[in-house]
């Protein structure tokens, strides 16, 4: 799919052959993250629970953009994790009934824990000291 559209837009002369590379992997990144949220959708619905996947959905890429963590070595270990954290997410607020414990206590204890925590490194996508920094001052 990717070459496909690489060889298009190749066609119609919008990028030169030099581009190729970078076009390439801003698609699969572009194709990658719209996979994800539809499975979160998917997941959402069957759960019925649309708009609570969605919000983990965007809670969850502001928190790892600024704070880092695990990176798969995969693209499917990465949909494997992912799929599981919301339906883990999903299992714990339908059984547990998050709703009804303190959510700003929940909240605080959590902003606490990041604060101190991130930003965090993963083997598979190192830190340099500027984006260290930057994180640090963004949080």
């Amino acid at each position: 799919m990717v070459e496909l559209i690489l060889e298009k837009l190749i066609l119609y002369s919008c990028i030169e052959n030099s581009e190729i590379e970078i076009y390439r992997y801003g698609l699969r990144k572009l194709i990658n993250s719209i996979l994800n949220f539809l499975i979160i959708i998917i997941i959402g619905i069957i759960y019925d629970e649309f708009f609570i996947a969605i919000l983990y959905a965007f809670s969850y890429i502001l928190l790892r953009r600024y704070s880092g963590g695990y990176h798969s070595k995969s693209l499917i270990n990465c949909y494997i994790f992912s799929t599981l954290k919301i339906i883990f997410v999903l299992n714990v607020i339908y059984y547990i009934n998050v709703y009804k414990i303190n959510t700003f206590s929940i909240t605080l204890i959590s902003s606490i824990v990041i604060l101190f925590l991130s930003p965090v490194e993963c083997k598979n996508k190192r830190l340099d000291q500027d984006e260290k920094k930057y994180i640090k001052i963004n949080l």
